[in-house]
């Protein structure tokens, strides 16, 4: 029924390739009047299950039959196991390759799941005639930041599953703002972005964190790899980090000393600047950029007689000496008020500093 023919008369012994060269007869040998030979399929698809009708033709063209039986059943290698007719479950084939007589299908799990530990992922039929079918089981990726740097965060991740377990630190192979934003909204952040970090210990355990898109909210559907089945290393300084923050652009002075003596303020102060969470260059900082307010009960400008701006990679120190006017008084609890210029044209920013 396969719609196969051979060239015949067969020769005991002879050996004979069809003409689709997946299949072959062999094993002829004469049975006092009978020619008994085996089909063997080299290449199993699905139109190879069901009967074959068994007849041969000699120098004339006239059919006979050689066997008693009209129709044969045919079993696979002599066995029923069929790969071709197996899914895997929450998995798929992605390749075909042949060993011999034997078929074999590479098995890739579904993004959030992964091959089950000791099983490898081929699927095919075994010379004892069983089936090897991969199992995919289902992965719990979970993730907690840890503080790193003013701005940073370095990302620790854990795995669970049925047969996996670990956790240690992510490499940054594949590592996207998509799932920095969604790891930073898990630790209560409006917004995130990805970064790489330097880690104290080389801990890596997963790499090629990927969400879905529209993912927003948690790793429930997100898949990563084992380092361990990675070809390419991380080096210690590649581990994915965030930057987690609310406001698009955040201005940060952190006072480092503070006088206030009868005539003058001193002030001593390290800036930073944030966009999206990453630190902005300020070299538009100069002394003009300053200016100080007493908030006392009568609010004052006060003039600032130096402003000294050091420029760092990402941050800027200034100092800042204001004259206070004639007859000011001040009780020993008050506060000033300083304003930036911002990056950006008519923007500024403002900060108190109380003294006690």
């Amino acid at each position: 029924s396969s719609g196969i023919n051979a060239e015949w008369p067969l020769r005991p012994g002879e050996d004979v390739f069809l003409e689709d060269s997946d299949h072959f007869i062999t094993n002829n040998k004469l049975d006092e009047t009978l020619l008994l030979s085996t089909l063997t399929v080299l290449r199993a698809d699905k139109e190879d299950h069901g009967e074959y009708y068994c007849k041969a033709q000699y120098d004339t063209p006239v059919y006979i039959e050689v066997i008693a039986k009209d129709t044969i059943d045919l079993l696979l290698n002599g066995t029923g196991c069929d790969a071709s007719q197996h899914n895997v479950e929450n998995g798929k084939v992605v390749n075909e390759s042949v060993d011999g007589s034997k078929i074999i299908y590479t098995v890739e799990c579904n993004p959030g799941f992964w091959i089950s530990k000791g099983l490898g992922n081929l699927l095919y039929c075994d010379d004892e005639g069983s089936l090897v079918l991969p199992q995919c089981e289902r992965v719990i990726i979970k993730a907690i930041i840890e503080e790193h740097s003013d701005e940073a965060h370095l990302l620790k991740v854990s795995y669970e599953s049925k047969s996996w377990i670990g956790n240690g630190t992510l490499c940054d192979d594949g590592w996207e703002d998509r799932e920095a934003d969604i790891i930073c909204k898990q630790n209560g952040f409006l917004h995130g972005k990805a970064v790489s970090l330097t880690a104290n210990d080389e801990d890596f355990v997963l790499t090629g964190l990927n969400c879905p898109c529209g993912e927003s909210y948690n790793l429930e559907h997100c898949s990563a790899a084992r380092y361990e089945d990675s070809e390419l290393p991380c080096l210690s300084e590649e581990a994915a980090g965030v930057r987690c923050y609310n406001e698009s652009l955040i201005n940060r002075v952190t006072f480092l000393t503070a006088r206030s003596t009868r005539k003058t303020y001193k002030l001593s102060m390290k800036i930073k600047v944030l966009k999206f969470g990453k630190p902005l260059g300020l070299s538009y900082l100069d002394s003009s950029s300053f200016k100080l307010t007493s908030l006392s009960e009568k609010s004052e400008e006060l003039d600032i007689r130096k402003a000294i701006v050091n420029l760092k990679e990402d941050s800027a120190n200034v100092k800042l000496v204001a004259r206070k006017p004639n007859g000011y008084q001040t009780l020993k609890s008050h506060c000033v008020q300083l304003t930036m210029e911002g990056p950006f044209l008519n923007q500024t920013f403002k900060q108190e500093y109380c003294f006690k």
